[in-house]
């Protein structure tokens, strides 16, 4: 996955407040009471580094670099901030936490170190000292159910087997009960959650909930919706058996999908989209969690995704569009389609797809946004959006149903040797087939990483 890297300029009173502005918080100008953040870094080529300002609901601020060791954020106003530290070369991302947790009561579990501004504090404000390491963060991009309203979405990494304070095995029905989790963050609804502190090669499940939990009382004590990284969930949880696909401690039920730590210094991805009929044994479940996380893909309203449903042409000049960044567009008043309605949904999309050339509509000019995509027209469509990239063509087809003069042949084969498509069990490309959501998410995902 690309991640994009935030320039490390000084972060100056004038930029927090307008950013602060855009998110709904008090600036200076209003009156507001400002302070300094500062904090110290120490580990590798800190002065390489920066700072990152958040708010405590995880609502990025500004950066700051880091220079002898120290950064600074000035004009802060009041209110609740952590703080992120990475673009150190060989270091991974690390929260500024707190240095002595236990003597805060939260345990031995690592929570970014909350930075609190008020009327009362100094003009300069300490933030926790960060020592780096060469630990491999888990990245969660996240999102809530559909059904969630609330502004914050706290992740928390448990250690598999689970383990309580005294580190015996949990062994229950509803480990979340008694186990204490290794690293949490929260974030709003499709941010980005930074778990620091959690060791390679090791196994770990990840649970999600909607409200702003920040001790491990509050972990244990728990008792409200939330659903585990898999797709584990209360209806699961509250089933007699347990269901095909779920890992079991004895005879107790624990989350299905485990993710285990890479070696990676850079962060280890993973998104955690719940939709209620994707579970962590479905196929796709990673590309499809993948989509939704890069908000591609949205699902419908009723928390499905419905994979096994027909790709139109008008789905996909959606996916692409919001693939492609949701570059500008100038919309014309009178629609280059015979058959869409400036006022119908996906115009944009349609014709922006249209006039970037990757489809081309029909020769009685309509664009049939309701017609489902063949697997040799979404072949055609993504090699023309990838620029018709020059390769080896195969002189012979590496599909039985498929020759070397098959319309659109050279789309399809691009799509093999490149290993978006691997075609089918009995060697066939089935061209006329249509592609199903779970598919395209598939192709995207291969697209992207191939």
């Amino acid at each position: 996955m690309s991640v994009a890297v935030r320039r490390p300029l000084r972060a100056t009173a004038a930029l927090l407040a307008m950013t602060l502005a855009l998110i709904g918080l008090p600036s200076a100008a209003e009156g507001a009471v400002t302070r300094a953040i500062v904090g110290e870094v120490a580990g590798g080529d800190v002065d390489a580094g920066w700072a990152e300002l958040y708010t405590w609901q995880g609502d990025y601020l500004a950066t700051a670099p880091i220079e002898d060791g120290e950064y600074r954020f000035d004009g802060v106003p009041a209110g609740a901030y952590k703080v992120l530290i990475e673009g150190v070369p060989g270091r991974s991302r690390q929260w500024a936490r707190y240095s002595e947790s236990s003597i805060l009561g939260l345990g031995e579990v690592a929570f970014p170190g909350r930075i609190a501004v008020t009327s009362s504090s100094p003009s300069t404000v300490r933030a926790w000292d960060v020592e780096l390491d060469t630990s491999t963060p888990l990245m969660v991009p996240v999102k809530g159910k559909a059904r969630w309203t609330s502004e914050v979405v706290c992740v928390a990494a448990y250690r598999y087997p689970f383990r309580d304070v005294d580190g015996d095995v949990v062994e229950t029905r509803y480990p979340e009960s008694e186990a204490w989790p290794d690293s949490v963050d929260c974030t709003r609804p499709g941010g980005l959650a930074v778990l620091d502190e959690v060791v390679a090669g090791k196994r770990y499940a990840l649970r999600i909930v909607p409200r702003d939990l920040r001790t491990v009382a509050a972990w244990t004590g728990y008792e409200g919706d939330d659903y585990w990284y898999g797709n584990y969930d209360d209806a699961l949880r509250n089933s007699a058996v347990a269901p095909p696909g779920t890992l079991v401690l004895g005879t107790f039920d624990i989350p299905p999908t485990l993710i285990r730590v890479a070696e990676a210094v850079g962060g280890d991805w993973y998104e955690a989209a719940h939709f209620t009929d994707v579970g962590g044994a479905s196929k796709a479940f990673v590309e499809i969690s993948w989509l939704s996380g890069q908000s591609i893909a949205s699902g419908y309203a009723d928390g499905t995704f419905r994979p096994r449903e027909s790709v139109t042409r008008g789905n996909l000049a959606k996916l692409l569009y919001r693939y492609a960044g949701r570059p500008d567009v100038d919309l014309p008043a009178k629609s280059p389609f015979t058959d869409v309605k400036p006022s119908d949904g996906g115009y944009r999309a349609m014709v922006w797809l249209y006039r970037s050339g990757v489809a081309s509509g029909f020769p009685d000019g309509s664009f049939r946004p309701d017609e489902e995509v063949s697997r040799r027209n979404l072949a055609k469509l993504l090699y023309r959006f990838a620029g018709r990239p020059d390769f080896a063509v195969p002189a012979r087809s590496p599909y039985k149903d498929l020759t070397t003069r098959s319309g659109g042949y050279r789309a399809m084969a691009w799509m093999d040797v490149t290993g978006i498509a691997s075609g089918f069990s009995d060697g066939t490309f089935r061209p006329e087939q249509d592609v199903i959501r779970r598919q395209l998410a598939t192709f995207l995902y291969r697209f992207t990483f191939a």
